[in-house]
């Protein structure tokens, strides 16, 4: 209650409970709110001052909320979680009190807002939980009531008293005039002083049957007190002796839950009520006072009277076995006179028969039990027929029939008698019915219409009739006026609300098609309906009656459609085309016409009441006089030229006379000229849709057009602009499906409805086809389903097209030449109909939801499903067609009770999402809308939207319903103002002007959103007015969408001028670094010389990478049949040639390559990336130049490829959840031609191998791996059949590591066998495995009926894994059987063995491999002819040549292992020497002349940071690299190598984290090493003695370090962006940067600086470079003849011998810019860079991979030249002595990168 204790405020209970403040003197609604609060308000505060008032809820996380009532602003909110309930109060203007549990809160508001403190509680108290809260009078002090009974008074934030009060937890608290009011659980009231001093007590433990006080209050003049307990009881004493002032509650009801029944005393002004409190009421009507109570042992159920009133039947719950079903009590003790207990169930409704000679009882599983009440309640009948709970019964008037309702609406008749069901219902038509509880029968079919679908009736009764009231007559149809129909009918709801009737309540007024009500007079009314005509009196009293017509011989019963008023008469349209005219007065007919030949549907009297408009089934519109003479006739279908019904179904006439306005069942709306009945030009001429309206789609390119279907198989082609259809077309049956293709010149329709004529559904159910927009002409029908078509997409490519179907499955086609569509896949991911479709942005993703709600993906490529979502996270989907997404789930919470979003769609730019819900309200937000948000809902449809699209250029959105059939057009506009600082809390107002067609809706932040209603079309309905909800004040949609990327519009996107940095630095506040530079002394000289010559193409030259590719799944290293090596290193494929020790590359590839495959006859290579959907390249193995590139067929890394031994098939495994298999197909076997064939899943673990044979016909494609079994597959018709079997009869645990075909000797040694395929297992067995059983037999092996291959041999080849296995055959042999087989296994052995797997000889390989450090496992192998030789890979990256001939093997490459590689280090003194260390610990010294490893020392722990000293004798390590779960104990060391040896001379632990970086200074005297904890430690080298520790910064990792070229000063980068210097001769931070700013520093380790701040700007504006001309690009489109690409192969192959110049090979895709969305600022992340100091230019290295040169200094980024891009990232570079190498570490791939930069000074080298 307010203070000034006239106003109330009261909350609802319930899921969306609503805050009401009222003034209760006059019951006026002062303030509402709704939508802050979820199941019910527990807590209501005024503030002291009453202008603030406080809202608890009780939902989980209790929100708490504080509005100004007055004018309706929020002020605060905050949510409490507790175990018990939280509570809150308003303590003044700035202070709000909130509690949890123990803990306390005082929000105090400052300039800010508010900030919470907390309470503090005295210290030798314990921490209680509060439960309850009041301010003190003053309100500066707060009371707080505890759990354990204490009072708390809180001064500011602190606890400065406790007093004990209660024995038990004070529940209530109140204010009073000298002080305030405590209460609760123990039953006592006590009133306390403002210090807590003690007045008085109560104990009102007497006062109830429970007498816990749940709220106190004492009077004005404090002389009573008023309280309620827990009981429901309301009691007021005396306020001076405690004693009870009115004789007994004041308010008495039911304890707790809810009140189950009520019956009424036959002859007492009394009725009786049971509830869930187990309580039997009596209460009396008249003094609204409790007579009478009695407690049941469980909770009653019914109640009801006998007819005498003696006796009460309470039905009660039937909880245990030994309760009863019913008892009777005593109507005066309500003492239990009886008890019944006949059945299992409990009861639910009781009912006695009139005389009171039966008593009924209903139960809940449907059965009726008849008790005779004379006989002790005697049990005489059981009536069954229901099947679930009874909700009514009523008896007859005579006793002897009885009708019940069931809680699935139900109505049954039944003999008292013998229970027998009544079947013959008619004879129950003139039964009188003593009571009418019964809301389904003919006496109640009027009731059941209300607002809402969700609303429902529940209950009814009719009084008991008056004495000498007419009440033995039979209802009559014609005649409502006797019997009961004087008496009324009240009905009750499932939402509370109460309605009267006229009884009988016959008359289905809410059916507007059947019953039109027709104002004769004030106070008379006629209605007509089917087979019935009534006249009303007395409208405007409170029971009106009815009168049907008196039929004379010119008329009889029939339907009447329509009626109207016409010179004072009735008149009614009839179904046999008559106008029946009746004198109301009398209820006749006083004149029949034949106006119509079929049904008068539509009457309407013209403006000026002269003439009468008629429609009729006749297709016609006449118009009658007065005299019902026809003066004139409209043949619809003469005017219309639409193929749908012409039957006007509503007419309308210009008050000017000059046209009429027809409405058709075909949904058109006409305007015909009355003159010559011609159409009047430029009128609008509306058509809509007949039928439910499922389809729509608008035209990708052309804004005005866009296309629906539906249920009445009619598509049609829209013009927005117009407003109209364009044009349409019949079709052979419905469609609730159409897509556009993106390029817009087809759409495709999915056909099927759904359903059956005579039994049978339409033949083409289930079919699509492709028209062309232009035409609509069918270019392609197919079918591959039976059920209707649910959903369609085209990707985004144009490339698939994707179908939902009701079967629940989705079926995919590849568009072939924008004319037709091949099947591709069928996909079952779901287990209930499709409901929507949608694509990823790059169309390799489909995402599809079901009826279900449920939510799967799939590959679009191979259909094969994504199971793990997170795989899909940061997927962009096109439409968000489907609100149950990640991005969409904020449309759910802005729902009301009961409603659910039905559809969405995102609008092109990203920014929009438009949704509408199933009962039509059409709603836009920001996107993505995956929390609560502000939106716009300006209303929309009528029932449930079954589509949304936006049209291009998002100023506007279509919207269709599937109910009304309406076509909604809506714009979208928003304001420039809007765009202001974000809100974290929205909020949607409506703002009503002074006109009433317009309004405004408003976001209050961060956009604001205004819509037009176009146009909308309904069909048969009545036309709608336009609604403009539209500001004048709004920005087009293109100026929107640069204001959110930051950019102004005037410049986008053709202006790609550079920003100033000193601005953007200033605007924007980039780096913290900034702070740190300022201009050196000579910028102006410095920047005039920064510039690269345009003119010269800067390059990398004679580029060399050391390593290999060591994280391939499987073999990736091969020869070509030049005998040059191919392998894999970082996102380059190296074809590098062993005698000239050149290198060149395959540069296709972005990200690293995963898996690597070569055709039989070596000529060409395929290559696989490691990135979500990676790309397959094939390329030929002579120069690297690209042939074809296969993306999307993938989720993540391709684990496996292989080529047929044909080549014109190869094999692709991915690595995600089901392992995909992807079979690629090339016709002519030159590549150019591939396509995919076919795909299917192998659930085997990680996939070691697959392979395609040419020689076993009947499962040609073979995969293996760990799961141990041989999975085989064949090409059955598009789709891969796949069976599995195990190779080891004894069920050994093993993998499948390897596999190669090769062929069998016969036992003679001379003639060739069939061949079989070897297998490699982990456990050192080799199996020869063929599928011939011929074969089989000859070799002894044994056939097995379930298996489809056989092993011929089984062989134990290694102890240990065998990794690997070839075939071996010389070149020099004649023929082409092969030799010998060599299998390579754990033990590092190769075995050699014959053609019948015979043991030849071993080697071993530790004696013959010289490993660069320690013991490692060669791993894979593969074998060249022409050398006779083997090129094995260890497992650290190392390349060696073995010849098989002379036993003796050639180091080919090496490289670091494990981790990454971030240490680099050119010697100073000697240009040709360079040292890396990595991750696994190994020092290295590498030559840049022999591109060899001269020395390596293995340090046993990663390192990350190396240096030489300025005299090159000697090397210094910083040790440790993050990551660690247990850091390693020389994490934070320095070791000091002697260069000629790498030994160990210092070494010695500095930091407590790992060493991120050491420099030396320029006299060798300084060493400072920087660590990961934010020291930099200033050493002596010669003894590593600590000089000083600079701790500048200690909160960040130092990551780089600088010292000054005069060794003055040392600079240091801190993660992430912070630079700091160090003076050395003061020993102090460099506060002022103008003292360093013309400092020269020694090394450029440190990328902050004022010279290197342009390389962090964003990059400008994509600039397509142009192509030198031995470049080539092919495209995935572009073919190549065979001829011609040998030609090239072998020329470039001639050519590049010769000059020795590597191909540079372009992207296989190209970039396309026009239609490019401008992206948010991004800035870069540079992680390498070095200094050119004689060129003035210097290298860059970014976190995306890409290595670019700029000029020295650079403080824009208009100069930039692209080097390369790696896979990862380059962590160092450095340029040699001389300045003529720059050598590059690469992260992750742990490459290291050496190569010449070419400059204009030099002659330009060939580019690699």
């Amino acid at each position: 209650m307010h203070p000034n204790r006239q106003i109330v405020a009261s909350g609802e209970d319930g899921a969306n409970p609503e805050v009401v403040v009222w003034d209760s003197e006059n019951l006026q609604v002062l303030f509402r709110t709704k939508g802050h609060h979820q199941n019910g308000i527990s807590k209501l505060a005024f503030a002291p001052n009453g202008l603030t008032l406080l809202s608890l809820d009780n939902n989980e996380l209790k929100t708490l909320i504080v509005h100004n009532w007055q004018d309706g602003t929020l002020i605060f909110k905050d949510t409490l979680e507790g175990k018990f309930t939280p509570c809150g109060l308003i303590l003044n203007k700035t202070t709000i009190v909130s509690t949890c549990d123990t803990k306390i809160w005082f929000w105090v508001k400052y300039s800010e807002g508010y900030i919470r403190r907390n309470g503090v509680f005295p210290k030798n108290k314990a921490e209680e939980a509060i439960v309850t809260m009041i301010p003190t009078a003053n309100g500066e002090n707060v009371i707080a009531g505890t759990i354990v009974g204490r009072l708390m008074m809180w001064v500011g934030i602190n606890c400065v008293r406790v007093v004990k009060a209660h024995s038990s937890a004070v529940l209530c608290l109140s204010l009073c005039h000298e002080g305030f009011l405590s209460a609760g659980k123990d039953a006592r009231i006590r009133m306390w002083s403002n210090t807590l001093e003690p007045k008085f007590l109560f104990d009102v433990s007497r006062f109830g049957t429970m007498p816990i006080i749940m709220g106190v209050s004492m009077s004005i003049d404090a002389t009573s007190i008023l309280f309620g307990n827990q009981g429901a009881d309301a009691f007021e004493i005396s306020a001076i002796d405690g004693s009870d002032l009115r004789g007994g509650p004041v308010i008495k009801s039911h304890a707790f839950g809810t009140i189950n029944d009520l019956d009424t005393h036959p002859s007492k002004f009394e009725y009786a009520t049971v509830g869930f409190d187990r309580t039997v009421r009596v209460i009396d009507m008249k003094t609204k006072t409790l007579l009478k109570l009695a407690t049941l042992d469980v909770q009653g159920r019914a109640v009801a009277y006998s007819p005498l009133g003696d006796v009460l039947a309470v039905a009660t719950d039937n909880q245990t076995s030994t309760s009863s079903v019913f008892v009777i009590l005593n109507e005066e003790t309500l003492q239990i006179i009886h008890s019944a207990r006949d059945s299992k169930h409990s009861a639910t409704v009781l009912k006695y028969s009139p005389e009171g000679d039966t008593l009924a009882v209903g139960i809940e599983d449907g059965s009726i039990y008849l008790y005779s009440v004379n006989d002790d309640y005697e049990l005489i009948a059981r009536c069954s027929r229901h099947t679930r709970a009874i909700t009514a019964i009523d008896f007859s008037k005579d006793g002897e029939f009885l009708r019940s309702n069931s809680i699935d609406g139900e109505l049954y008749y039944f003999n008292v008698d013998d229970g027998e069901y009544q079947s013959n219902i008619s004879s129950m038509r003139d039964v009188l019915w003593a009571t009418q509880h019964c809301v389904f029968s003919w006496h109640t079919k009027g009731i059941h219409t209300h607002p809402t679908d969700r609303e429902v009736t529940t209950s009814c009764a009719i009084p008991p009739p008056d004495p000498g009231s007419v009440t033995d007559a039979a209802p009559d149809a014609n005649n409502q006026s006797i019997g009961r129909a004087q008496q009324k009918l009240v009905c009750g709801s499932s939402l509370g609300q109460l309605r009267a009737f006229a009884y009988p309540a016959v008359h289905d007024v809410a059916d507007h098609f059947r019953y039109q009500p027709v104002s004769t007079s004030s106070v008379h009314l006629a209605t007509v309906g089917v087979n019935q005509v009534l006249f009303w009196r007395s409208v405007t009293g409170r029971f009106p009656t009815a009168v049907g017509p008196n039929w004379r011989e010119t008329g009889h019963n029939q339907t009447f459609p329509c009626c109207e008023v016409f010179g004072g008469n009735v008149v009614v349209g009839t179904s046999d085309g008559n106008l029946y005219v009746f004198d109301t007065e009398a209820a006749a007919i006083k004149q029949m016409i034949k106006v119509h030949n079929g049904a008068v549907y539509t009457l309407r009297v013209s403006a000026n009441g002269k003439l009468l408009l008629s429609g009729g089934r006749d297709s016609t519109v006449r118009i009658w006089d007065k005299t019902f003479e026809c003066l004139k006739e409209y043949p619809v279908e003469m005017m219309s030229k639409s193929n749908h019904s012409h039957i006007p179904r509503a007419v309308a006439m210009r008050p000017d006379g000059g046209a009429l306005l027809i409405g058709t069942q075909g949904a058109e709306i006409l305007e015909v000229s009355m003159k010559d009945a011609s159409l009047n030009v430029g009128a609008s001429q509306i058509r809509g849709h007949t039928g439910a309206l499922y389809a729509i789609a608008s035209h990708p390119t052309k804004e005005n057009f866009f296309v629906t279907a539906g249920d009445d198989a009619i598509l049609r082609v829209w013009d927005a602009r117009q407003r109209r259809v364009h044009k349409a077309m019949k079709l052979e049956l419905g469609a609730r499906a159409v897509a556009f293709h993106p390029a817009g010149a087809m759409f495709a329709v999915g056909f099927g409805t759904g359903k059956r004529t005579k039994g049978k559904q339409h033949a083409k159910e289930g079919s699509f086809a492709l028209l062309v927009f232009d035409t609509l002409k069918i270019i392609h029908e197919g079918q591959d389903t039976t059920v209707l078509i649910t959903a369609m997409q085209f990707s985004p490519d144009g490339k698939f097209l994707a179908i939902g179907s009701e079967d629940n499955a989705i079926y995919t086609y590849e568009i072939q030449d924008n004319t037709f569509c091949t099947f591709r896949h069928t996909l079952r991911p779901h287990a209930a109909p499709i409901k929507s479709l949608d694509f990823s942005a790059n169309s390799i993703v489909l995402m599809s939801v079901d009826r279900a709600d449920r939510i799967c993906y799939s590959m679009i490529q191979t259909g094969l499903p994504i199971v793990n979502t997170d795989e899909v996270r940061d997927e962009t989907w096109v439409r968000y067609t489907s609100p149950i997404t990640f991005a969409t789930q904020g449309l759910w919470l802005t729902q009301e009770r009961d409603h659910y979003p039905t559809t969405c769609a995102k609008a092109a730019s990203g920014l929009l999402l438009a949704s509408a819900n199933s009962i039509g309200d059409i709603s836009v937000t920001r996107f993505p809308a995956s929390e609560r948000m502000g939106f716009v809902r300006p209303g929309g449809h009528v029932g449930r939207v079954s589509g949304i699209v936006w049209q291009p250029g998002d100023e506007c959105f279509l919207t269709i319903g599937t109910d009304d059939c309406l076509v909604m057009q809506w714009r979208v506009g928003w304001q420039s103002s809007a765009f202001a600082s974000p809100a974290s809390d929205y909020s949607f107002t409506r703002e009503d002007t002074n006109d009433d067609n317009a309004s405004y809706f408003r976001i209050e932040n961060p956009l604001d959103y205004q819509f037009e209603s176009l146009f909308h079309d309904h069909g048969a309905d009545a036309v709608r007015r336009d609604q403009t909800i539209v500001s004048s004040l709004s920005v087009s949609a293109a100026e929107s969408m640069t204001v959110l990327a930051g950019q102004d519009p005037s410049t986008f996107p053709h202006d790609t001028a550079q920003p100033n940095p000193q601005e953007f630095r200033d605007d924007h506040v980039l780096f913290h670094w900034h702070s740190m530079i300022c201009d050196p002394s000579s910028r102006q000289s410095l920047l005039a010389n920064a510039a690269l010559d345009a003119s010269f193409n800067y390059r990398l030259d004679d580029c060399h990478y050391h390593g290999s590719q060591r994280n391939a799944s499987q073999p990736s290293l091969f020869y070509n049949p030049e005998g040059d090596m191919l392998y894999a290193i970082g996102n380059r494929g190296v074809l590098y040639d062993r005698n000239t020790q050149r290198q060149r590359y395959y540069t296709g590839h972005v990200a690293e390559v995963a898996a690597m495959a070569m055709s039989a006859d070596r000529q060409l290579v395929a290559t696989s990336d490691r990135q979500s959907f990676p790309e397959i390249h094939v390329w030929d193995a002579y120069v690297g130049r690209c042939i074809k590139i296969f993306k999307g067929f993938h989720r993540y890394n391709v684990r496996a490829l292989a080529f047929s031994s044909c080549r014109r098939f190869l094999l692709s495994i991915g690595e995600d959840a089901y392992h995909s298999l992807v079979v690629f197909h090339s016709p002519s076997g030159q590549w150019h031609d591939g396509f995919y064939q076919a795909s299917s899943s192998v659930s085997l673990g990680n996939a070691a191998f697959c392979l395609r044979t040419s020689t076993q016909p009947l499962y040609p494609l073979l995969v293996g791996g760990e799961d141990g079994h041989l999975h085989l597959f064949r090409d059955v018709q598009g789709s891969l059949e796949h069976v599995t079997q195990r190779l080891d009869s004894q069920q050994r645990i093993q993998s499948l590591l390897c596999a190669a075909e090769t062929k069998l000797l016969s036992d003679d040694g001379l003639e060739l066998a069939r061949s079989c395929v070897l297998v490699g297992s982990s456990v050192g067995f080799l199996y020869a495995v063929t599928m011939d059983v011929t074969v089989a037999a000859e070799h002894g092996a044994t056939v097995h009926d379930k298996g489809v291959c056989q092993v011929i041999q089984r062989i134990s080849a290694h102890e240990g894994a065998l990794y690997a296995v070839v075939t071996v055959h010389p070149a020099t042999t004649d023929v082409v059987v092969p030799q010998s087989v060599v299998t390579l296994g754990r033990d590092q052995c190769l075995r050699v063995w014959s053609s019948k797997l015979k043991l030849l000889h071993t080697v071993d390989l530790n004696k013959v491999l010289h490993a660069t450090h320690g013991l490692s496992l060669a791993v894979r192998m593969c074998y060249s002819a022409e050398r006779h030789a083997l090129l094995l890979s260890l497992a650290q990256g190392d390349l060696f040549e073995f010849s098989l001939t002379g036993k003796t093997s050639f180091l080919i490459t090496e490289g670091h292992d494990r981790g990454e590689l971030h240490g680099l280090a050119c010697n100073p003194v000697v240009p040709d020497e360079f040292a890396t260390v990595g991750d696994d610990g190994v020092v290295r010294i590498w030559h840049r002349g022999v591109k060899y490893v001269l020395r390596r020392c293995n340090l046993r722990v990663a390192s990350r940071c190396i240096a030489y000293a300025p005299d090159g004798l000697s090397l210094v390590v910083g040790v440790g690299r993050p990551g660690h779960v247990n850091s390693h104990p020389k994490d934070g060391s320095v070791i000091v190598l002697r260069t000629s040896d790498l030994a160990v001379q210092r070494e010695e632990r500095k930091g407590k984290k790992y060493v991120s970086d050491v420099a030396l200074s320029s006299t060798g005297e300084l060493l400072a090493i920087a660590c990961y904890d934010g020291r930099v430690f200033l050493c002596d080298y010669l003894t590593l003695a600590t000089l000083h520790v600079v701790d500048m910064d200690t909160r960040r990792p130092a990551i780089r370090v600088d010292f000054a070229m005069d060794d003055s000063a040392l600079r240091v980068a801190y993660l992430p962006d912070r630079l700091l210097y160090f003076s050395l001769d003061r020993k102090e931070v460099v506060a002022n940067p103008t003292e360093v700013r013309d400092v020269q520093w020694r090394t450029n380790n440190c990328a902050f600086s004022w010279a290197t701040q342009g390389v962090f700007l964003p990059k400008p504006p994509f600039q397509p470079r142009k192509l030198d001309t031995d470049e080539v690009v092919l495209d995935e489109a572009d073919t190549v003849d065979p001829a011609t690409l040998n030609e090239q192969v072998t020329n470039g192959a001639k050519r590049n011998a010769q000059t020795g110049k590597q191909t540079a090979v372009a992207s296989a895709s190209a970039v396309t810019t026009a239609d490019a969305q401008v992206p948010a600022v991004t800035l870069p992340v540079v992680t390498a860079m070095a200094l050119h100091k004689p060129k003035k230019c210097m290298v860059v290295a970014y976190e995306d991979g890409l290595v670019s040169l700029f000029p020295y200094p650079c403080i824009t980024r208009d100069n930039e030249v692209e080097l390369c891009r790696v896979s990862s990232y380059v962590s160092r570079i450095q340029f040699s002595a001389d300045n003529k190498t720059v050598v590059m570490t690469e992260a992750g791939s742990r490459a290291v990168v050496q190569a010449t930069l070419a400059f204009p000074s030099t002659s330009p080298l060939l580019m690699s």
